[in-house]
């Protein structure tokens, strides 16, 4: 399951701007990851759940 983790988030559509992001992003917005990390977190800890969801718990409801 990692792995396909890992493969999605290889594959992320991020926004590309010169202007808006510096090179030291490779020009990219880089928050898309951090954000999917953030919530799969809180679903591991049952504060998000998701129908249909593996994590899922009967806590919220999104």
């Amino acid at each position: 399951m990692l792995e396909r983790y890992l493969k999605s988030f290889s594959n992320l559509r991020t926004d590309k701007n010169r202007k808006r992001y510096p090179a030291l992003t490779d020009h990219r917005a880089p928050h898309k990851p951090f954000f999917l990390l953030s919530v799969m977190d809180l679903m591991a800890l049952g504060q998000i759940t998701v129908k249909g969801s593996p994590l899922a718990s009967p806590k919220k409801q999104l």
